[in-house]
């Protein structure tokens, strides 16, 4: 088996963690958001729309953040970096693709931080489709069409 092999298997299989995370985040954020919008009733006020929105941006961050602290933690258990919040800045900015360019893994190491910008990018997709959809529906629910 050769490095490449190892770097492919250990990049699925973090990713794999990660759309575990997001799985169980997105089942609870489902969870939370139909109970809810059913406890709000038919009109529920700004207060309790406002409480409802902020309890599930913060649940995304909260879901994307541990998950760059998982890749974090592997690159710093690797010894990919000097200290351990270089390992977590670094995750960060290619989790996110902005990628700065000021920190690079090390040359035979370099496929990882791909894996970690494609599963990022899907992962910040798929907590963008969840939102916009339940926001939607939250919005569906709770008003009335009034026509003219």
């Amino acid at each position: 088996m050769t490095t490449y092999d190892l770097l492919q298997n250990l990049a699925v299989g973090i990713a794999l963690v990660c759309i575990s995370v997001q799985v169980t985040a997105t089942l609870l954020v489902v969870h939370f958001f139909t109970r809810a919008s059913l406890r709000a009733g038919p009109r529920p006020g700004y207060v309790h729309r406002g409480l409802i929105l902020t309890c599930l941006i913060l649940t995304l961050i909260i879901d994307h953040l541990f998950q760059i602290h998982v890749w974090g933690v592997i690159f710093y258990l690797l010894s990919y970096f000097g200290d351990f919040w270089t390992s977590q800045y670094f995750a960060a900015q290619t989790y996110t693709t902005l990628g700065y360019g000021d920190l690079l893994l090390p040359p035979a190491h370099r496929m990882l931080a791909g894996w970690l910008a494609i599963t990022g990018l899907l992962m910040i997709a798929w907590s963008t489709a969840l939102f916009a959809f339940l926001i939607t529906k939250y919005h569906e629910s709770h008003t009335t069409f009034r026509g003219r």
